[in-house]
C-alpha cells in the first residue's frame, strides 16, 4: 500500500473498559505460547479437526461474551473477510487484503492460510513502524508459516517471539474476528472513505449488528442499512438493495420498539423516519415475506415486548408458514396467545414447541456423541448449544402449565410442572410453577411445601425473602379461612 492509499488514522484503541479483560487474556496467551503444549497432531492417532467457518468462530466467542451485558453493554464481534471471497453479507464484512493491516490489532483471533493449512491464532502485537506482526501461538515450534512448512514460501521468525512481516501477513490472511464496538464502523469509514460510496460493505456492517442479537444495537444498524438502500438503489443493483430495504425494516422496527420502551424520543423519531423511508419502496407485506423465520421471530419478539401482541402474531404466523417445525415460531406464538387470553390455542403451540424441542435435544445429544473425546472446544460448544436448547424447554414448560391452569386443567398442567422440576431438581423453578399451580387449584397446603421447596434451592437472597413472604401470607390465608 503507497502512502496515498494509506489510511489517515490507525485503527482508535477499543473502549478503555475492554482492558481487563484484553491485559487478562494476553497473559494466558503469552502463558500457553511459553509453555509449548503438545501438539496434538503429533500423537500417534491424532484427531480429525472440524472445520470451523470464520462466522461460526465468530459465533462461538460471542456467546462467550454477548452483547448487552457486562461493563461493555453494546460490544459485540465482527467478522472480516478478504474481499476476494464471495461470502453472503450475513456472514462477514469483506475488506480489501491491504485494510487487514488497519483492523489488526493486539488479542485479535485470525485465520491464515496458505491454500493448504488453515489455522486459527491469535495476534499478539501490530508494529506498525517495523511492519511485524507477533503471534501467540500454542504451538510455535510447528507453526505452518515457519520457514519450508508452507506453499506461500513465507519465512517467520521465531526469536524475539514468532512474527511474520506486514506483506507475508497480508498475504496469508484469510479472515479476522474482533471485539470493539459500533464505533468500529465509523471509524473504519473514515479511515478508507472510498468505502463510504460501497452499499455492500454498508449492508455487511448492519448485518454484524443485527447478529449481535441485541436490540440496543439495532438502531445502529438501521442506519447502516438505510443508506446501503440509497447506495444500492443509486448504483442500480436492484437485487441487493431489496435485501438492504428488509434488513432496515427488521432493524428500525426492533430499534423502534427498543427505543419506545426506554422513552429515547429521539431515535424513536429517527427510526419511524426511516420507516416511511423504506416501506413504501416495496410494502410492508413485501418486506416481511422476504424475512427468514429467526429474523419474523426477532421482530415478532420485539413487537411482544413492546405488547403489540398482534403484529407479532402476523409475523410468527408467517414463520411458522415459512417453517412448519420452526420451533422458536411455536413458543412465541404460544406466548403472545397466552398474553392475549387465547389459552387453549397457546397450549397446542406450547405442545407443539415441546415436541420439536424433543426432536433438537436428540440431534444435539447425538452431534455431541459424535465428537472426539479429545476434543474439548466442540464438546464445550455443543454442551453450550444443549443448555440452552434445555433453557428453551424451561420456558415451553412453564407456558403450556400456564395455559391449563388458565383452562382449569390442573391434572394436565401437573405433567408440565412435574418435567420443569426434573429438567432442574436444585432450582427453584419448578417449584414456583408448582406452588403457582396448586394455589390455583385451591390446593393451599400442597402451595406451601412447593414454596418451602423453592425456598430451600433459591440462593439469591433477595428473592429468597420476597418467597419467604408468599409463603407467610399463604400461612396467614390458610389459618384464617
Amino acid at each position: 500500500m503507497n502512502a496515498s492509499s494509506r489510511p489517515l488514522q490507525d485503527r482508535p484503541p477499543r473502549d478503555p473498559r475492554f482492558q481487563p479483560y484484553l491485559d487478562s487474556k494476553a497473559m494466558w496467551g503469552a502463558v500457553f505460547s511459553l509453555i509449548g503444549l503438545p501438539y496434538a497432531g503429533s500423537e500417534p492417532n491424532p484427531r480429525p479437526l472440524p472445520q470451523t467457518t470464520l462466522y461460526d468462530f465468530k459465533r462461538r466467542l460471542a456467546a462467550a461474551a454477548p452483547t448487552g451485558n457486562g461493563p461493555i453493554p453494546n460490544a459485540l464481534h465482527f467478522a472480516f473477510y478478504p474481499d476476494s471471497y464471495a461470502d453472503p453479507p450475513e456472514k462477514g464484512i469483506l475488506i480489501p487484503r491491504e485494510h487487514f493491516w488497519w483492523l489488526a490489532t493486539s488479542q485479535d483471533p485470525v485465520l491464515l492460510s496458505d491454500r493448504i493449512t488453515h489455522h486459527y491464532t491469535e495476534i499478539a502485537a501490530v508494529d506498525r513502524v517495523n511492519e511485524r506482526i507477533s503471534f501467540y501461538e500454542f504451538w510455535p515450534a510447528d507453526f505452518f508459516l515457519l520457514p519450508g512448512r508452507n506453499a506461500f514460501g513465507i519465512k517467520a521468525r521465531s526469536n524475539p517471539g514468532l512474527s511474520v512481516s506486514k506483506a507475508e501477513f497480508l498475504r496469508a490472511v484469510a479472515g479476522l474476528v474482533t471485539w470493539d464496538t459500533p464505533q468500529l464502523v465509523g471509524a473504519y469509514f473514515a479511515a478508507f472513505p472510498d468505502k463510504c460510496q460501497d452499499h455492500d460493505a454498508f449492508l455487511r456492517f448492519g448485518y454484524a449488528l443485527m447478529d449481535a442479537e441485541a436490540d440496543q444495537l439495532a438502531s445502529w444498524a438501521a442506519d447502516l442499512l438505510a443508506e446501503a438502500v440509497r447506495l444500492a438503489g443509486k448504483a442500480g443493483d436492484n437485487e441487493r438493495a431489496e435485501v438492504a430495504a428488509r434488513q432496515a425494516y427488521l432493524a428500525a422496527t426492533c430499534g423502534f420498539y427498543f427505543a419506545s420502551g426506554r422513552k429515547d424520543v429521539a431515535t424513536t423519531g429517527v427510526m419511524r423516519a426511516i420507516l416511511q423511508a423504506v416501506t413504501p419502496l416495496y410494502g410492508e407485506t413485501r418486506l416481511q415475506t422476504g424475512l427468514r423465520p429467526p429474523e419474523l421471530a426477532r421482530l415478532a419478539n420485539a413487537a411482544g415486548h413492546a405488547r403489540n401482541f398482534k403484529q407479532a402474531r402476523v409475523c410468527l404466523d408467517l414463520a411458522i408458514g415459512k417453517d412448519p417445525d420452526f420451533e422458536d415460531g411455536f413458543w412465541l406464538r404460544a406466548a403472545a396467545r397466552l398474553q392475549e387470553g387465547d389459552n387453549s390455542a397457546a397450549a397446542k403451540d406450547a405442545e407443539r414447541a415441546l415436541l420439536l424441542n424433543q426432536a433438537e435435544l436428540k440431534r444435539l445429544d447425538d452431534e455431541r456423541a459424535a465428537i472426539d473425546p479429545r476434543g474439548k472446544w466442540e464438546l464445550d460448544w455443543k454442551d453450550k448449544q444443549i443448555g440452552g436448547r434445555r433453557n428453551r424447554r424451561e420456558s415451553e414448560l412453564a407456558t403450556l402449565m400456564q395455559a391449563r391452569v388458565k383452562l382449569r386443567e390442573f391434572d394436565r398442567a401437573r405433567e408440565a410442572v412435574r418435567e420443569l422440576v426434573e429438567l432442574e431438581p436444585d432450582q427453584p423453578l419448578g417449584y414456583l410453577k408448582r406452588a403457582a399451580l396448586e394455589r390455583a387449584a385451591g390446593r393451599a397446603g400442597e402451595a406451601a411445601t412447593a414454596l418451602r421447596a423453592a425456598i430451600e434451592r433459591e440462593k439469591d437472597e433477595g428473592r429468597r425473602v420476597s418467597y419467604e413472604r408468599l409463603l407467610a401470607e399463604l400461612e396467614h390465608n390458610r389459618q384464617t379461612a
